[in-house]
């Protein structure tokens, strides 16, 4: 199977969104073979991030077409994953093939001007305040919901541990989220994570703002720079936990939220001994994934 494809290849590219690192465009034109029903978007890499490694993105497509067909399935429920790597004169990597987005994890959003505009579901709206999704003209979901969508997030996250597969930059921009037709998540930027043993294809990805694990903290107060930029099973748990605290909390700035007797008062106490050990306690004591997802059912 060719797992790569020419940038030339692709026929007409529509701009659809850009963001500090890629350009977002629809590719009416082109079809993958064997996903010829697929819509597609073309992810391409801005200029200042290039030289991008080739090996590393179709390392990714292998993962995902090694699946059995079934599980192969699920994991495209959950992932926004790379299909092709998209290649053109210069070296490396031009960007990768992405298939489209479902428009159930799009939501018209407005703004304190009363403007509409449709955007993403980022899972980033769930740390808004009453007043934010009433301003937003949005659904806001109820407890049962928010605790449906810490299931799967948990879920998602435990399918790329099983695989041996560490997410490194999770935080809830990176995930989006739907109510309708049924609670679900998607995990997007998926081209930066990285097999147990190796690096990300996208090279050092830091730690978001305000979602770094301790053992960072402490290594960037040490000016230790490779200490902090360490990411592994035990950071990925623990930002689990930190989404699923903020995602329930319900109050304001719960995105800086840190500390987890917040939710004591409205949350089972499996969920509240989980949040603690995955907070204070020791990286190697944290819950897995699947331990959140047993907890959640």
């Amino acid at each position: 199977m060719a797992l790569r494809v020419e940038e030339r290849e692709l026929g007409q590219l529509r701009p659809l969104n850009k963001g500090g690192m890629a350009e977002i465009f629809d590719v009416p034109d082109f079809r993958v073979g064997e996903h010829a029903d697929w819509p597609l978007v073309y992810k391409r890499f801005k200029k200042f991030t290039r030289p991008i490694p080739i090996f590393g993105l179709e390392a990714l497509i292998k993962l995902r077409e090694a699946l059995h067909p079934d599980q192969r399935l699920a994991f495209d429920q959950q992932f926004n994953w790379t299909i092709r790597v998209v290649t053109d004169d210069e070296s490396g990597a031009a960007g990768i093939l992405l298939p489209r987005l479902d428009s159930t994890y799009f939501v018209k959003k407005y703004n304190s001007y009363g403007e509409v505009r449709e955007a993403a579901c980022e899972a980033q709206n769930l740390l808004g305040t009453d007043d934010d999704f009433h301003r937003w003209r949005m659904q806001h979901p109820s407890m049962d919901q928010r605790f449906l969508l810490c299931r799967n997030l948990a879920l998602g996250l435990g399918k790329l541990h099983r695989a041996e597969v560490i997410y490194g930059d999770l935080s809830l921009r990176n995930v989006l989220y739907r109510l309708e037709p049924k609670v679900s998540v998607m995990f997007v930027d998926t081209d930066a994570v990285r097999p147990k043993s190796g690096s990300s294809p996208l090279g050092k990805q830091p730690h978001s703002g305000d979602w770094e694990p301790p053992e960072a903290l402490a290594a960037q107060r040490s000016g230790n720079k490779i200490g902090f930029a360490i990411q592994n099973f035990e950071t990925d748990r623990y930002k689990l936990a930190l989404a699923i605290l903020r995602i329930l909390a319900r109050v304001p700035r719960a995105s800086e939220l840190r500390d987890p007797s917040v939710v004591r008062p409205v949350v089972p106490s499996g969920v509240y001994k989980k949040l603690e050990i995955s907070i204070h306690g020791k990286p190697a004591d944290r819950p897995t994934a699947k331990e959140w997802y047993e907890e959640f059912r």
